[in-house]
Order: C-alpha cells, then sequence, then structure tokens
C-alpha cells in the first residue's frame, strides 16, 4: 500500500483528502480568484452515492474533489466515491480509537498558511477556502498524526522485541489463494467473496480438491497456474496480514480465511527456514515501523467486514488498491 508515514496516513494512501489532496494540486498555483475553478459538468449521480456505517457520502462530496483536480486529471466519479469511501473509513477509525483534536490544535494548524497569508493580502481563511482546505480536514490531518504516534512510532521497539522472526532473515514456503476484492467495495460485495473462498477452504479440509488445483481454479493471481505457490520469502516481502497469517502457521497447515487490502486469502504453509541473521538498531526500528503501518492499515481498511456496513449507490468499476501478480 502507498504510504506516507509522517503525513495523513489514510488520506497518503487514498491519494485523495480536501487537505492532501488539495495542498498537492494547488501549492504552486497562484493565489487569485482565477484559480477558483468552474463547476465541472458531472454525469447524473444519485443524491447518496454511498455510505459507511450511519455516514452518507452525497453528490457534492465527489463535486468538491472534481474542482479541485487539473484539467485531464479528473478521475470518474465511481473512482472519487470509493476514495471518499475509504476517507469515511478513516475518519470512523479516529473517532472509535477516540482521537481527540483541540481549539488550540486547529489554531496551531491554520497559522502554518499565514505566511501565505501575507504575501498574497489575503486572511487565512480565504487562503483555506481558494485551496480547498476545511477545518475538517485540518483535523483529519491532527488527528492522523497523534493515532501514528501511538500505534506506530510508540511501539516500535516492543514490537522487534515480540517479534524476532521479522528481524532475523526467517523465511517461510508457501502457496495462496486469493479472491480478490477491494475494501472500498461495499460489505455485501466484501462478504460474498469471503464466504465464497470459505467454501473453497471447507472443500480442501474435506479433501475434495487438493489446494493446488483449487488455486488453479479459482485464484485471482498470476501464482494459480502454479498451483499458488509463491516460494520462499520473508516476513517484511508481504503485507502485514499475510505475513502475520503466513508465520503463524506450521508447515504442512493452512490458515483461515486472511484478508489484506487486495481481497481475502487462504495460505497453506509448505517451508520454513530460521534465520540467523540479526537486524538492529536503525534498520531494525526503521523494519519495525513499517510493519506496524502495515498492521495499522489493515485495521482501518477491513472494517467494512468487521462491524462498518459500507453500501454504494454508483457504479464502480476500478478497485482502490491494484497488486503486482504473485506479491501479495
Amino acid at each position: 500500500m502507498r504510504v506516507l508515514l509522517t503525513t495523513v496516513l489514510a488520506m497518503a494512501v487514498m491519494g485523495l483528502t480536501g487537505y492532501a489532496y488539495a495542498q498537492d494540486l494547488v501549492d504552486d498555483v497562484p493565489i487569485t480568484e482565477s484559480v477558483i475553478p468552474t463547476k465541472p459538468a458531472l454525469p447524473t449521480l444519485p443524491d447518496v452515492v454511498a455510505k459507511v456505517g450511519d455516514r452518507e457520502i452525497n453528490a457534492y462530496e465527489v463535486e468538491r474533489v472534481l474542482m479541485v483536480a487539473p484539467p485531464g486529471q479528473m478521475a470518474p466519479p465511481s473512482q472519487i466515491t470509493r476514495m471518499l469511501i475509504g476517507r469515511e473509513l478513516v475518519r470512523n477509525f479516529l473517532k472509535v480509537s477516540k482521537i481527540e483534536v483541540t481549539d488550540d490544535e486547529i489554531k496551531a494548524k491554520k497559522a502554518e498558511f499565514e505566511d501565505i497569508a501575507k504575501k498574497t493580502n489575503l486572511t487565512v481563511e480565504q487562503v483555506m477556502l481558494m485551496k480547498r482546505i476545511t477545518e475538517d480536514d485540518l483535523r483529519d490531518q491532527i488527528a492522523i498524526d497523534k493515532l501514528v504516534k501511538d500505534r506506530v512510532e510508540a511501539k516500535v521497539d516492543d514490537f522487534i522485541a515480540k517479534n524476532p522472526n521479522a528481524f532475523n532473515g526467517t523465511s517461510v514456503k508457501a502457496s495462496h489463494i486469493l479472491l480478490r476484492c477491494d475494501p472500498t467495495d461495499s460489505t455485501a460485495d466484501q462478504m460474498a467473496v469471503k464466504k465464497r473462498l470459505e467454501g473453497i477452504l471447507a472443500d480442501i479440509k474435506a479433501k475434495k480438491v487438493t489446494f493446488a488445483d483449487a488455486a488453479k481454479a479459482n485464484s485471482d493471481d498470476g501464482s494459480a497456474s502454479k498451483g499458488g505457490d509463491l516460494g520462499e520469502f520473508m516476513f517484511p516481502d508481504m503485507v502485514f496480514p499475510f505475513a502475520q497469517a503466513a508465520f503463524s502457521t506450521k508447515v504442512g497447515e493452512l490458515s483461515g480465511v486472511v484478508q489484506s487490502q487486495y481481497g481475502f486469502h487462504i495460505i497453506l504453509v509448505t517451508g520454513r527456514n530460521e534465520g540467523q541473521e540479526k537486524i538492529e538498531g536503525d534498520r531494525a526500528k526503521g523494519l519495525a515501523s513499517r510493519l506496524l503501518m502495515g498492521q495499522l492499515e489493515s485495521e482501518v481498511f477491513t472494517q467494512a467486514t468487521n462491524g462498518v456496513t459500507v453500501e454504494i449507490f454508483v457504479k464502480d468499476p476500478e478497485p482502490m488498491f491494484m497488486m503486482p501478480d504473485g506479491m501479495p
């Protein structure tokens, strides 16, 4: 997953937020009335394009994103809807994590625009308006920074101590079956994919089909032609939930159904080599930070199958997360 550790976790992942997205698009554009884009022509959209829990995402929010996109770089409304679903999953996670942002912190974040305001003879509020940045966007950024500090930066040493196999070169050999779906798909679609894979797993356990044949017939990964064989890999080579499951499964055994940002997996571990290397110091801390971020991302982006209902009311042709074949 594409991540900027020190900025907005999920908004950087999505490539979109009122703050991070608009900031990237217009920082180099002179702030004048001419930078306010005209209302783009939109296809007919329902008033509510999606729901995340009780939060409705309306057509105006899609329009707001289109208004800050440069000519020729506008994503289709269905793709923007996915990005907004991702944003709401992040906001929901912040809410349940009870991350609080004070008025003083918002004020301090606004102060970062004061230099631009002075140079352009505008108020901070006018600068934010021109950049399509709202207080909610600033609140998101502050809250996500706090979440990352609490869930990633503060836990690095503990993670290294408790997960030695991630830092000593231990490798496993495994095969998998992947049924692709995106974490911004509707809950109904995701659960249907999960149920299908659970059926495949049951058939393998009942010896109705071999793992290799099931992979060839069902897997949505390039490894399908090889019976799902991924070869040998170390913990950091794979996305966190996949690696965690693979390294927790004994040789010769099957994992349960594992969800990553690419879909649902079944893993068959066929070998393991205990490592002798010892990664220490800054290298270990950097690796631990990346793995902890992956763990956090997994929690954020699997909410649709863990109690937060996502509904989509527009046609949606493209997934948010694309995965190279053979590399979960």
